[in-house]
């Protein structure tokens, strides 16, 4: 499975943190599970379909062009054919700001971006036949850049971009980043939840998961469980084991065991995404399908 990344041209910085490509032979029917990464995304689906599948067993297909919330716990997806993906990832509270829409109402939903704003994927759609990834990025960014001009500054964006950054390096409670905000916590989880759509406690737990996952890309580092836990913000081991089992679903062990090549390039997608980008070259991982 290979896995590209851009980072987005200097005008969309705070609005877009990368776009990504996924492309592949595809495990047809074989559950694949995703793990929250902090972001909402849209995702344009150019081969099969995917069918998302619930708790109790059943399931639906996602559409071509995929709007997908922040995710306060994992999906498990499967596709039907060959993967042909291009994601948009935004930054946290970005999406907000393109579409002008409470992002609450969005959390772990996945739905067509026709039923939302026809527009934009109409025009999405359009660029997204381009040959190369290079290509397709740049037809894309032209059409963002056209739908932010549109929309209407939100008064609370400054407030939740300096909220993200700080809760995504650190552990601090959400009290302390609010009275160093200037602001009451309530303040801060009121225009958290409508612009990024997960509580700041919900986003900080999401984002201790993904340290993890990222140090487990390698295999389980030098000095083991303990360690890895307190060194990703966890208390210890046992804290580190019950967070992983309720957002991803299983153990941090279950989880580096069961890697498949969707999974680890999602990982690779967050992992790459995480850090800075030099704006010149994309980035390609390929991972054995």
């Amino acid at each position: 499975m290979e896995y590209r990344e851009q980072p987005p041209r200097p005008e969309l910085t705070g609005l877009v943190r990368c776009f990504w490509q996924v492309r592949g032979p595809g495990r047809v029917g074989v559950p694949e599970r995703v793990i929250p990464d902090g972001c909402a995304e849209i995702v344009l689906n150019q081969a099969g379909a995917f069918r998302r599948f619930a708790a109790d067993g059943s399931s639906h297909r996602q559409d071509h062009v995929l709007l997908v919330g922040q995710l306060g716990s994992a999906i498990t997806i499967a596709p039907e054919g060959d993967v042909d993906l291009l994601g948009i990832r935004f930054e946290p509270g970005g999406l907000a700001r393109l579409l002008d829409a409470p992002m609450a109402e969005l959390a772990d939903v996945d739905v067509g971006l026709r039923h939302l704003h026809r527009d934009l994927h109409e025009r999405l759609e359009a660029a997204a036949v381009a040959t190369s990834f290079e290509g397709r990025v740049q037809r894309i960014e032209a059409v963002l850049l056209r739908a932010r001009a549109t929309t209407r500054p939100r008064p609370q964006a400054g407030l939740v971009a300096a909220a993200v950054s700080r809760l995504a390096r650190t552990s601090h409670p959400v009290e302390q980043v609010a009275a160093g905000l200037g602001v009451a916590r309530r303040t801060l989880e009121r225009a958290f939840r409508t612009d990024v759509g997960l509580s700041p406690r919900d986003f900080v737990r999401v984002c201790r998961l993904q340290r993890v996952v990222q140090r487990l890309e390698g295999g389980l580092p030098t000095g083991g469980w303990a360690t890895l836990a307190v060194d990703a913000g966890y208390f210890d081991q046992s804290h580190l084991i019950r967070d992983f089992r309720q957002i991803a679903g299983t153990t941090p062990a279950r989880f580096l065991a069961e890697q498949n090549p969707l999974t680890e390039a999602f990982a690779a997608a967050v992992s790459q995404s995480s850090n800075p980008h030099d704006g010149q070259r994309p980035s390609v991982r390929t991972d054995p399908a």
